[in-house]
């Protein structure tokens, strides 16, 4: 996969977890176990996917 398309998943997946109004954050106000759907089946999956970000913040 190309560094410009793991640049872009990444940011599809993180944008839940932005912080846009820093003034009104709380956060004792955020879930902690927030998985956004993803199960204990997807765990390979995420595994995969955490080593292949760590690449490619190494090459950024």
């Amino acid at each position: 996969m190309k560094l410009k398309e793991i640049i872009k998943r990444a940011h599809k997946f993180s944008k839940p977890f932005r912080v846009t109004d820093g003034d009104k954050f709380r956060l004792k106000d955020i879930d902690p176990g927030e998985t956004l759907g993803y199960g204990s089946e997807d765990k390979p999956r995420a595994k995969e996917a955490l080593q292949t970000g760590v690449e490619a913040l190494a090459e950024l």
